[in-house]
């Protein structure tokens, strides 16, 4: 069963977190980005990342670090 992150999980969970430069430059780039919203092949460019694997790869360690984090 899946479980809705409100804002306040958010919240919590990066009160408990130290994030590394990398992850908060992408999460910088995320919210700049129109609509919010940004391709793996924008991100990669954005964060100098060669192919957009790359950057799905640090989005998807960036999630399961704050998921881990969530209560």
């Amino acid at each position: 069963m899946k479980t809705e992150f409100t804002p306040e999980h958010y919240f919590a969970a990066f009160k408990k977190i130290q994030i590394a430069h990398h992850y908060l430059r992408m999460l910088q780039a995320n919210y700049h980005a129109p609509g919010r919203t940004i391709t793996a092949t924008q991100m990669a460019k954005t964060m100098g990342y060669s192919r957009f694997i790359a950057a799905n790869l640090h989005y998807g360690k960036l999630g399961r670090l704050i998921g881990k984090r969530k209560h």
